[in-house]
């Protein structure tokens, strides 16, 4: 008896285009010559084109499509983005049911200028793999929110490209590894969180260029070495937390001119030598937490004393 697994190309293609792509991906199973049929560009391109898929405008989201564009082979994935997505600036992921790897594909979604995986349950992680260089071609890229999933290797440095984004979240990712040597190159960020993660090695001297980041989150990672100097140049910082990590040296003496600083954590570190006296001048900081370092001496009378401190 024949199966369909013996079938000529031409017309096993003829058959398998009226079924949806997730009755078909599984078909690779049956042979080499079926699974080098199915993964083709030819074939994904045809049967794109026959199941009349509906073109996702620039801000049109379709969730079914979407989820498909991380489980698909990279066939289909680039036909999508030929056919489907050619003209999109938001690409939104998120569900519990939510399942796959970003194909390298999406680096031909020039347009995109969100990218956000919008489930925040910690319970639910749903993209894994790692992180495609590629991504480093959406130039117009200004939130890029991929906390909370599974992801594994390095932060890509093609990252680095990025220089129109705004907001860059991959906390609780998976992601380990050093952080990019010039992600000082995003000179537009507000908004880096890392945090949560296993990266590594010493935080770059370039992290001192992003002068207008209101939110840098850096901790419970592994992160080691000095912290750089010229980070209070970020003159507009509300939040910088560097716990629970493995920093080495003293507490750079310019935090204190982070005038909107609200919060300040250094604790869970090899921090040594003295609190600057500059933080006297620590006003408008409510939070500042230093514990298990390495410090020694007294604590400045000013940040003792201060009025709008709440935790110390």
């Amino acid at each position: 008896m024949c199966s369909i697994a013996d079938l000529p190309t031409d017309l096993a293609t003829s058959i398998l285009v009226h079924l949806s792509i997730q009755e078909v991906l599984p078909l690779r199973r049956l042979s080499r010559a079926f699974n080098a049929l199915i993964t083709s560009s030819h074939f994904a391109t045809v049967h794109l084109i026959h199941l009349d898929i509906p073109s996702t405008g620039a801000d049109t989201h379709h969730a079914g499509i979407d989820s498909i564009f991380l489980l698909v082979p990279e066939s289909y994935a680039d036909a999508f983005v030929r056919y489907k997505y050619s003209s999109r600036k938001s690409l939104l992921w998120g569900g519990l049911s939510l399942r796959g790897s970003i194909p390298k594909a999406i680096g031909n979604m020039t347009m995109l200028t969100y990218l956000m995986r919008v489930e925040r349950s910690l319970a639910c992680q749903p993209i894994a793999g790692s992180l495609p260089g590629e991504i480093g071609m959406l130039t117009k890229l200004k939130w890029l929110y991929l906390f909370n999933t599974n992801l594994s290797g390095p932060i890509p440095p093609e990252i680095c490209f990025l220089v129109e984004l705004e907001s860059l979240r991959l906390d609780h990712s998976g992601v380990s590894g050093p952080i990019p040597d010039n992600i000082g190159n995003l000179k537009n960020l507000k908004v880096l969180k890392l945090n949560g993660n296993a990266l590594s090695g010493p935080l770059p001297g370039s992290i001192t260029e992003l002068v207008h980041l209101e939110t840098l989150l850096l901790d419970h990672n592994k992160l080691s070495g000095d912290i750089p100097l010229g980070l209070g140049k970020a003159n507009q910082l509300k939040a910088l937390c560097l716990d629970h990590n493995q920093f080495t040296g003293s507490i750079p003496a310019d935090f204190a001119n982070l005038e909107k600083l609200n919060c300040l954590r250094l604790n869970d570190n090899r921090l040594s030598g003295t609190i600057p006296l500059e933080f006297n001048e620590f006003s408008p900081i409510t939070e500042i937490v230093l514990n298990d370092n390495l410090l020694s001496g007294e604590i400045p009378i000013g940040l003792a004393s201060g009025l709008q401190l709440t935790s110390l």
